[in-house]
C-alpha cells in the first residue's frame, strides 16, 4: 500500500512515469561516480528511476 510506505500519494507531486531528471553541478566533481552508484542502487531496488537532465524546467540538482 502506498500510503505504508510513506510515498507521495498526490500525483501532482511526483516525477513523471517515476523518472527524475538530474544535473550534477561542477563543484561536486570529485563525486559522480560516488553519486552514481548511488543512483544505480535506488533504480535498482525501487521504482525511481534518473536520467541526465537535457531542457526539463523541474529536475534534481546535485552540488
Amino acid at each position: 500500500d502506498i500510503e505504508d510506505r510513506n510515498a507521495v500519494t498526490s500525483e501532482r507531486q511526483r516525477w513523471p512515469n517515476g523518472v527524475n531528471p538530474y544535473y550534477i553541478d561542477h563543484t561536486a566533481s570529485r563525486l559522480p561516480h560516488k553519486i552514481g552508484m548511488a543512483m544505480k542502487y535506488i533504480s535498482n531496488n525501487t521504482c525511481i528511476k534518473f536520467t541526465k537532465r537535457t531542457d526539463e524546467k523541474e529536475y534534481i540538482n546535485i552540488f
